[in-house]
């Protein structure tokens, strides 16, 4: 099935097809690529599940228009919201797995993601830009979301999609809490260097990009805690 799923990203890359355009019916996409109906099936399945396409029952399948809406895990504490701590939970795990998929992602990305990392990112400058939080807080995430798609990394992916629900809302916390305004805060720099070193294909520099962003959150939120 990785054979057919390759042979289908491929075909969607070349194709010209854009987001939210339908792609060919089953037969003749199985002729195509020259895969059984079988394959072909099992195959966008996978991709529906990681996000990359979208099937309307009776209707086709669709290249997704925008990050999936990911399955939302919830916390199994009612106050999560109100702990202090869970945003240093949160940053422990991005603090962890981040500049990995960062990196992976310079390396890895197709055509596909790079598109998507690029509108998510467009989205989140002009959320910025606009003074909106919680629409930044939003696609700070799914800024974030697009990388660890990008990285090829299915497990960290998944993890992430879990937690989608948690980690917006923490950098929503965390933009309310501890940035009192956009031009002291040097999200838009951080968020800036990851972009650029992934779409320059430079794996060091987008591990350390990333790294960067999520220590000198972690260095506000302890300043903050002990004045």
């Amino acid at each position: 099935m990785v054979n057919a799923v390759s042979k289908i990203l491929k075909y969607l890359e070349d194709s010209g097809l854009k987001a939210g355009e339908k792609i060919p019916a089953e037969r003749k996409l199985a002729t195509t690529l020259g895969l059984s109906r079988s394959s072909l099936r099992e195959a966008i399945k996978s991709l529906n599940v990681s996000g990359f396409i979208e099937t309307h029952l009776g209707d086709g399948s669709y290249i997704r228009a925008k990050t999936p809406s990911p399955p939302v895990l919830k916390p199994d504490f009612a106050d999560f919201n109100e702990r202090p701590q869970y945003c240093f939970d949160v940053l422990e795990i991005r603090k962890a797995l981040e500049g990995n998929a960062a990196f992976d992602a310079a390396l890895n990305a197709t055509i596909l993601e790079r598109r998507a990392i690029k509108t998510a990112f467009e989205n989140l400058m002009q959320a910025t830009s606009n003074n909106d939080p919680i629409l930044e807080a939003k696609y700070d995430a799914e800024f974030h979301l697009s990388i660890v798609q990008a990285s090829h990394n299915k497990v960290l992916y998944f993890m992430y999609r879990q937690l989608f629900e948690i980690l917006q809302s923490a950098i929503g916390n965390f933009l309310k809490s501890f940035y009192p305004s956009e031009t002291e805060n040097g999200l838009p720099e951080q968020h800036q260097a990851i972009f650029n070193a992934i779409m320059e294909q430079d794996a060091e520099a987008a591990r350390d990009a990333a790294l960067a962003h999520t220590q000198s959150i972690i260095k506000i939120m302890h300043q903050s805690y002990e004045e």
